[in-house]
Protein backbone atom coordinates (compact mmCIF):
# COMPACT_ATOMS: atom_id res chain seq x y z
CA UNK A 1 0.00 0.00 0.00
CA UNK A 2 1.02 3.32 -0.91
CA UNK A 3 -0.49 6.72 -0.68
CA UNK A 4 -0.89 8.55 2.50
CA UNK A 5 -2.51 6.94 5.98
CA UNK A 6 -3.63 9.03 8.34
CA UNK A 7 -5.14 7.97 11.86
CA UNK A 8 -6.62 9.56 14.64
CA UNK A 9 -9.57 9.98 16.72
CA UNK A 10 -10.10 6.01 16.53
CA UNK A 11 -10.17 5.56 12.34
CA UNK A 12 -8.11 5.38 9.85
CA UNK A 13 -7.83 7.29 6.93
CA UNK A 14 -5.96 6.17 3.66
CA UNK A 15 -5.59 7.65 0.14
CA UNK A 16 -7.64 4.86 -2.41
CA UNK A 17 -6.62 2.18 -4.54
CA UNK A 18 -7.25 0.91 -7.81
CA UNK A 19 -8.00 -2.17 -5.35
CA UNK A 20 -11.18 -0.14 -3.81
CA UNK A 21 -12.80 0.45 -7.39
CA UNK A 22 -15.49 -2.99 -6.53
CA UNK A 23 -16.43 -0.79 -2.72
CA UNK A 24 -16.16 2.68 -4.15
CA UNK A 25 -18.91 1.19 -6.99
CA UNK A 26 -20.83 -0.30 -4.62
CA UNK A 27 -21.48 2.26 -2.49
CA UNK A 28 -21.91 4.96 -4.99
CA UNK A 29 -24.84 3.20 -7.23
CA UNK A 30 -26.55 2.07 -3.82
CA UNK A 31 -30.35 3.68 -4.45
CA UNK A 32 -30.35 4.85 -1.13
CA UNK A 33 -26.74 5.79 -0.64
CA UNK A 34 -25.79 7.23 -4.00
CA UNK A 35 -29.43 9.39 -4.43
CA UNK A 36 -28.09 12.77 -3.68
CA UNK A 37 -24.58 12.31 -5.24
CA UNK A 38 -23.62 12.22 -8.98
CA UNK A 39 -24.30 9.56 -11.40
CA UNK A 40 -21.91 6.45 -11.11
CA UNK A 41 -21.33 3.84 -13.57
CA UNK A 42 -21.61 0.27 -12.27
CA UNK A 43 -18.88 -0.83 -14.41
CA UNK A 44 -15.19 -1.27 -12.16
CA UNK A 45 -13.48 -1.56 -14.89
CA UNK A 46 -14.32 2.65 -15.28
CA UNK A 47 -14.01 3.20 -11.51
CA UNK A 48 -10.37 1.22 -11.82
CA UNK A 49 -9.29 3.17 -14.54
CA UNK A 50 -10.57 6.32 -12.54
CA UNK A 51 -8.38 5.63 -9.25
CA UNK A 52 -5.48 5.04 -11.79
CA UNK A 53 -6.33 8.80 -13.38
CA UNK A 54 -7.16 10.05 -9.73
CA UNK A 55 -3.24 8.44 -8.18
CA UNK A 56 -1.76 10.75 -10.76
CA UNK A 57 -3.66 13.78 -9.36
CA UNK A 58 -2.66 13.26 -5.98
CA UNK A 59 0.98 12.55 -6.53
CA UNK A 60 1.04 16.01 -7.90
CA UNK A 61 -0.88 17.42 -4.62
CA UNK A 62 -4.15 18.19 -6.70
CA UNK A 63 -6.24 15.65 -5.10
CA UNK A 64 -6.82 13.48 -1.86
CA UNK A 65 -9.32 10.62 -2.19
CA UNK A 66 -9.72 9.11 1.28
CA UNK A 67 -10.97 5.63 2.51
CA UNK A 68 -12.00 5.33 5.79
CA UNK A 69 -10.89 1.67 7.44
CA UNK A 70 -10.47 0.08 10.39
CA UNK A 71 -7.73 -1.24 12.02
CA UNK A 72 -9.00 -4.77 10.75
CA UNK A 73 -9.02 -3.04 7.33
CA UNK A 74 -12.83 -3.27 7.32
CA UNK A 75 -13.70 -0.43 4.41
CA UNK A 76 -16.45 2.32 5.70
CA UNK A 77 -16.98 4.92 3.47
CA UNK A 78 -15.25 7.85 1.53
CA UNK A 79 -14.10 11.07 1.80
CA UNK A 80 -12.71 13.52 -1.16
CA UNK A 81 -10.39 16.68 -1.07
CA UNK A 82 -9.94 17.98 -4.91
CA UNK A 83 -10.03 21.52 -7.05
CA UNK A 84 -7.30 22.74 -4.76
CA UNK A 85 -6.25 26.28 -5.26
CA UNK A 86 -4.03 29.04 -3.84
CA UNK A 87 -6.20 29.96 -0.77
CA UNK A 88 -9.10 27.05 -1.16
CA UNK A 89 -10.05 23.56 -1.73
CA UNK A 90 -13.53 21.57 -2.80
CA UNK A 91 -14.84 18.32 -0.61
CA UNK A 92 -17.51 16.25 -1.69
CA UNK A 93 -17.77 12.26 -2.01
CA UNK A 94 -18.76 11.89 1.23
CA UNK A 95 -20.73 8.31 1.00
CA UNK A 96 -20.49 6.07 3.56
CA UNK A 97 -21.79 1.94 4.06
CA UNK A 98 -24.82 1.78 5.92
CA UNK A 99 -22.72 -0.96 8.40
CA UNK A 100 -20.46 1.82 9.54
CA UNK A 101 -20.24 2.55 13.20
CA UNK A 102 -22.56 5.64 13.74
CA UNK A 103 -19.45 8.81 14.01
CA UNK A 104 -16.71 7.32 11.28
CA UNK A 105 -18.54 9.80 8.79
CA UNK A 106 -18.24 13.02 10.69
CA UNK A 107 -14.92 11.78 12.22
CA UNK A 108 -13.61 11.24 8.69
CA UNK A 109 -15.42 14.74 7.78
CA UNK A 110 -13.08 16.31 10.21
CA UNK A 111 -10.19 14.31 9.83
CA UNK A 112 -10.12 15.02 5.62
CA UNK A 113 -10.47 18.40 6.41
CA UNK A 114 -7.74 18.85 9.08
CA UNK A 115 -5.89 16.95 7.19
CA UNK A 116 -6.68 19.23 3.68
CA UNK A 117 -6.16 22.53 6.19
CA UNK A 118 -3.22 22.00 6.91
CA UNK A 119 -1.83 20.71 3.45
CA UNK A 120 -2.78 23.63 1.57
CA UNK A 121 -2.62 26.30 4.36
CA UNK A 122 -6.22 27.29 2.82
CA UNK A 123 -8.93 29.81 4.71
CA UNK A 124 -11.55 28.44 3.40
CA UNK A 125 -13.44 25.47 1.44
CA UNK A 126 -16.33 24.91 -0.69
CA UNK A 127 -18.70 22.58 -0.73
CA UNK A 128 -22.51 21.74 -2.53
CA UNK A 129 -25.14 19.64 -1.07
CA UNK A 130 -28.25 18.35 -3.06
CA UNK A 131 -31.35 20.80 -1.65
CA UNK A 132 -32.81 17.52 -0.99
CA UNK A 133 -30.56 16.34 1.33
CA UNK A 134 -31.57 17.74 4.38
CA UNK A 135 -29.70 16.09 6.64
CA UNK A 136 -25.96 16.61 5.47
CA UNK A 137 -27.80 20.35 5.11
CA UNK A 138 -28.33 20.81 8.14
CA UNK A 139 -24.86 19.17 9.37
CA UNK A 140 -23.56 21.66 7.15
CA UNK A 141 -25.26 24.73 8.17
CA UNK A 142 -23.61 23.90 12.16
CA UNK A 143 -20.35 25.63 10.61
CA UNK A 144 -22.15 28.84 9.17
CA UNK A 145 -20.87 28.71 5.98
CA UNK A 146 -22.07 31.51 3.36
CA UNK A 147 -24.42 30.51 0.68
CA UNK A 148 -22.67 31.34 -2.28
CA UNK A 149 -25.29 29.98 -4.87
CA UNK A 150 -27.91 27.87 -6.13
CA UNK A 151 -29.44 26.19 -9.10
CA UNK A 152 -31.91 23.71 -9.16
CA UNK A 153 -30.46 20.88 -7.31
CA UNK A 154 -27.62 22.61 -5.38
CA UNK A 155 -26.90 24.37 -2.42
CA UNK A 156 -23.17 26.09 -2.89
CA UNK A 157 -20.95 27.24 -0.14
CA UNK A 158 -17.81 28.61 0.98
CA UNK A 159 -16.83 27.36 4.30
CA UNK A 160 -14.17 29.67 6.82
CA UNK A 161 -11.57 27.77 8.47
CA UNK A 162 -12.57 29.70 11.54
CA UNK A 163 -15.66 28.42 11.77
CA UNK A 164 -14.69 24.86 10.72
CA UNK A 165 -12.12 24.54 13.59
CA UNK A 166 -14.62 26.01 16.30
CA UNK A 167 -17.49 23.66 15.27
CA UNK A 168 -15.44 20.59 14.27
CA UNK A 169 -14.00 20.75 18.46
CA UNK A 170 -17.33 20.98 19.49
CA UNK A 171 -18.31 18.30 17.60
CA UNK A 172 -15.35 15.92 19.07
CA UNK A 173 -16.13 17.13 22.26
CA UNK A 174 -19.49 15.77 22.24
CA UNK A 175 -17.51 12.41 20.75
CA UNK A 176 -15.00 12.13 23.31
CA UNK A 177 -11.94 13.44 21.53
Amino acid sequence: MSGIVIEKYGIILRTVEEDDAEFIVRLRTNERLGRYISLTSSDVEKQKAWTRDYLVRENNGLEYYFLCVDKDGNRYGTYRIYDIRPGSFVCGSWIFDEASPKDYAIKTEILSKEFAFEKTKAAFFYGENRKDNKKVNRYNLTYQPELIGSDELNYYYKFTRANFEKTSSRLLALLNY
